[in-house]
């Protein structure tokens, strides 16, 4: 029997505010070493544990994870190997010695994030024992970024059919609830009226980012007329000074005055005028300033899945990108953690659980918050449909389904 193949993650994304959250909570992680730094972020659960590792060695892979967004873990890595930081490129270099360090045959890119294109395509040549590039896509990429890579998966059907007509080699792999967390937690998920919370939405509210718009003002619009509580993640906010604030285009000024004094222009929160005056496109403030009494600071890693513990109702919405379709995390991590999941329709729901029975659906702010109504009023029936969606996630969505579909197509390209 061969060696066996070495398959190497890319993981390369993360919220900006996770680094001051770790370090508020316990700096000395700062001083461990690479392995033992390693230990502590898959141990933390912010984004990546070793579930994937553990999968694809399941299926005779020896497997490891470049946690590429975590600074600290590569000025380990070069520290102990007493390599010199260069100013603008250490990052990389760490990243590509790392790599070529374990000279793998598969490398497998979690989202491209800040990893520069020039270094994606010529990676190849840097390491000459990779056979297969494959990437895990969620957003549409420009093609140039496909450049040598072997095949693309992708977490919605729309996006495969859109790069296969590209020419690119594509395939649907959704994500996935982590099982070593459903293992953690399968005790420890609270009874279901005795959960703290009633609605939640946990993550990012849209402001600062791209494609996010729609998700901002249906969770602006749901602040204001439901009772959601929301943990929001809005980047890293640095306060306008008044100097700026007076250096505004008139036009940028005036709209801005408005947003703030809704009883001169109530009408602003009505959506088809925010549309005619350009706010639509446009997240102004952040939520958390303008509902602190519904609203509360993001939550990361094993506090992230505590509140989906507790909380009895779980909202979902997706951005932009999606175009439609449904195939973002939260749909198996509230169901993994057991929370009736209420969450944005689209046609390809249904090839993941059945709606009305394992996970609650809607196609616009007044139907979300009808369902929030009626979920609330019918605790008997959200904890049936809480129950049935954590046994569909359990049974068809957990990490290691999709290493059988990640292994297959492996067997695939290479044979």
């Amino acid at each position: 029997m061969g060696s066996k193949l070495k398959i190497l993650r890319v993981y390369d994304f993360a919220y900006p505010r996770i680094f001051p959250y770790l370090i508020k909570e316990d700096p000395s992680f700062l001083k461990l070493g690479y392995e033992e730094q390693k230990a502590f972020y898959l141990k933390k659960k912010f984004f990546v544990t070793n579930a994937f590792e553990n999968g694809m060695r399941a299926r005779g892979y020896e497997a490891t994870e470049l946690m590429y967004y975590v600074p600290p873990l590569h000025k380990a890595w070069l520290r102990e190997r007493n390599r010199r930081f260069r100013k603008d490129l250490w990052q990389i270099e760490a990243a590509l010695g790392q790599i070529q360090e374990f000279k793998p045959d598969i490398v497998y890119f979690q989202n491209f994030g800040h990893i520069p294109r020039y270094v994606r395509t010529k990676l190849k040549e840097a390491v000459p024992s990779i056979r297969l590039m494959l990437v895990h896509l969620g957003f549409p990429t420009p093609p140039e970024d496909l450049k040598n890579i072997d095949h693309v998966f992708t977490t919605t059907p729309l996006l495969s059919e859109e790069l296969r007509k590209e020419g690119h080699s594509a395939s649907v792999l959704y994500h996935a609830m982590d099982e070593t967390l459903l293992e953690e937690s399968e005790s420890s998920i609270p009874e279901y009226s005795k959960r703290n919370h009633n609605t939640t939405f946990i993550g990012s509210s849209g402001y600062g980012y791209p494609f996010h718009f729609e998700r901002y003002w249906f969770l602006h619009d749901l602040l204001s007329k439901s009772p959601i509580h929301a943990w929001l993640d809005e980047g890293i906010q640095k306060r306008a000074t008044l100097q700026q604030f007076i250096e505004k285009p008139a036009t940028t000024l005036a709209k801005e005055i408005a947003y703030q004094t809704p009883i001169l222009l109530p009408q602003l929160r009505n959506k088809a005028v925010r549309k005619r005056i350009g706010l639509d496109q446009q997240t102004p403030y952040v939520l958390s300033s303008l509902f602190p009494k519904k609203t509360s600071k993001p939550a990361y890693g094993h506090d992230f899945y505590d509140l989906l513990k507790e909380s009895k109702v779980s909202l979902n919405i997706h951005t932009e990108s999606a175009k439609g379709q449904v195939g973002n995390l939260r749909l198996f991590q509230a169901t993994g953690m057991g929370s009736c999941l209420l969450t944005d329709h689209g046609p390809n729901l249904s090839d993941l659980f059945e709606i009305d029975k394992e996970v609650v659906s809607f196609s616009n702010t007044e139907e979300c918050i009808e369902k929030i109504e009626y979920l609330q009023n019918n605790p008997k029936t959200a904890k049936e449909i809480a129950e049935a969606g954590h046994r569909r996630t359990v049974r068809d969505h957990t990490i290691s389904h999709r290493c059988d579909l990640v292994h297959e197509k492996i067997q695939e390209l290479l044979n």
